[in-house]
């Protein structure tokens, strides 16, 4: 895969590893430019509260920043 965006889901990396931090719980990440998070809101992956929607859920199980077995683990620890 070349590029900064994911062909698949259409994230950038900027914006995979965001939504995997808030998955994981780690939502108050200081580094991540105010774009990003605006750019995922917009496009309905994160709800104002900046939690993941079924729509991020998915974007990030079609990403292939990530290995599968990486993506699904962290859901189920979200999930549990």
């Amino acid at each position: 895969m070349t590029g900064n965006r994911c062909p698949f889901s259409r994230l950038t990396r900027r914006q995979a590893h965001y939504l995997m931090c808030v998955v994981l719980g780690h939502e108050q990440v200081s580094y991540v430019p105010h774009g990003v998070v605006r750019a995922l809101i917009i496009r309905g992956i994160l709800n104002g509260r900046k939690t993941v929607t079924d729509t991020g859920i998915e974007a990030l199980r079609c990403c292939r920043f990530y290995s599968p077995t990486f993506v699904n683990s962290a859901l189920e620890r979200r999930a549990a």
